[in-house]
């Protein structure tokens, strides 16, 4: 048997600490972060332009939604549901869905063993290095519960599938398999490209149980592969999902989009060649082959979440928030394999210290910025608030660029500098109540 690094009651004391500490640096983070553009209009009805002050408001406001802007109805009427609250609620659950999402890759990695703190730490390493627009993805109000969440509520219904297919472990209890079912719509329904990666997951589940376990497979699975199947098929049931998302599928723009899909895949390089060590390293010596499937099937879609914007009218860099979550969760599961092989633990560790090292001057410079954006956010609202209190109603705002991705507002259009009536400077307007902002 081999012999642990450290003990496995400092590991159950360090593991809870390593989520903690996530917790809270998202937390703080999340506190630096102030609305930004979506998030103004998502404060009032998309129906008729009145403040989202109760429940019932949300409804036409969604239904309004999808003849306008997309089909992403699912998420959409989560980031109105937060209207209803202060700032600091959103703060508080995003963080926890940050810390969540280390959690539940984590988990992915091992069956009965004790969690580990080194990886976690990993984990969150990853995903704070190779998260292109990160501030976007994991802070932004609007942003964060469209992208950070998908893979919160899609990641969970992988793992359940995961251990019904390769490990016989449905939920026991019905509540429990009635919950997996509910979890299938919402994340089937939630975003164009993270919902077709889970499907895809769980479509490749069923067919390793099937083919190549040649069990049978339980009707739950089945069921919740349907579900979140007609779930997505929701998101384009919605008039506004063609008009604004879909690009014109000519072979000349399904080229461009391929081309553009697959350099993208050039920001995440280092997690690729991570898992091509990784998989040749544990296919070779012959380790836990249930593990090794799951870590394939998590980069296959990985892969699906990426050239489905070879279909898509554009793919910012947010988009790639499955693509980067589900490749951390193989690396993961295969390092963790590593990491438990006598012969192989210097390799696993010293691919846990690269990563560890890489990351750490990437949290300061990134936090940096996040506190610069606040600053440079803050000051704007003081000047319009100045301005308000002293009866201008037309005001002009100083438009500022982010240095890097870790800014919520990196490549996003702040304030528009011609057209005060233009979004995102009309609903800014509204919220502070003055006439009209522009940029300059």
């Amino acid at each position: 048997m081999n012999k642990p690094l450290i003990s496995e009651r400092m590991r159950k004391m360090l593991y809870p600490s390593v989520l903690a500490a996530t917790f809270l640096l998202m937390f703080g983070c999340n506190l630096l972060t102030k609305y930004l553009v979506d998030d103004f209009r998502y404060l009032y009805s998309f129906a008729d332009w009145s403040r989202i002050e109760h429940f019932g408001q949300i409804l036409p406001s969604m239904a309004a939604h999808a003849r306008t802007m997309n089909g992403r109805l699912t998420a959409h009427s989560l980031v109105q549901v937060f209207a209803l609250f202060p700032g600091w609620g959103f703060d508080i659950v995003n963080a926890m869905m940050a810390a969540g999402l280390v959690w539940i890759v984590e988990r992915f990695t091992r069956n009965e063993e004790t969690p580990s703190p080194l990886l976690a730490a990993v984990i969150f390493c990853g995903i704070w290095v190779f998260q292109p627009s990160f501030g976007q993805v994991m802070l932004w109000q609007d942003g964060a519960v469209n992208y950070l969440w998908s893979v919160c509520f899609g990641l969970p219904l992988i793992y359940l599938a995961g251990r019904a297919c390769l490990y016989d472990a449905l939920p026991r209890r019905l509540p429990g398999r009635i919950g997996m079912l509910v979890l299938a719509y919402v994340a089937g329904s939630y975003l164009e490209s993270t919902s077709l990666a889970v499907i895809v997951c769980l479509g490749l589940l069923i067919l390793v149980r099937k083919c190549l376990l040649r069990k049978p497979v339980s009707h739950w699975v089945v069921a919740a592969l349907v579900i979140a199947a007609v779930g997505y098929m929701t998101i384009y049931l919605a008039p506004a999902q063609w008009q604004n998302k879909a690009a014109g599928l000519s072979p000349s723009a399904l080229i461009r989009n391929f081309v553009t899909a697959t350099q993208m895949l050039r920001r995440i390089g280092g997690l690729i060649l991570a898992f091509g060590i990784l998989m040749v390293v544990t296919v070779t010596q012959k380790l836990d082959p249930r593990q090794i499937a799951m870590a394939g099937i998590l980069a296959t879609g990985s892969l699906t979440a990426n050239y489905i914007h070879t279909a898509a009218a554009v793919y910012p860099e947010r988009s790639t928030v499955a693509v980067v979550a589900l490749l951390v969760c193989a690396d993961a599961i295969l390092l963790r394999l590593v990491l438990s092989h006598a012969k192989l633990r210097v390799l696993g560790l010293c691919l846990a210290v690269v990563m560890l090292l890489t990351a750490a001057p990437l949290l300061v410079s990134g936090v940096h910025d996040i506190a610069v954006t606040y600053v440079r956010v803050q000051n704007n609202e003081n000047w319009i608030l100045q301005q308000a209190a002293q009866g201008k109603q037309d005001i002009e705002v100083h438009v500022f660029t982010p240095i890097t991705g870790y800014s919520p507002a990196y490549n996003l259009k702040y304030l528009d500098t011609e057209d005060p009536e233009s979004w995102p400077n009309n609903s800014m307007a509204r919220y502070y109540g003055v006439h009209s902002i522009i940029g300059n």
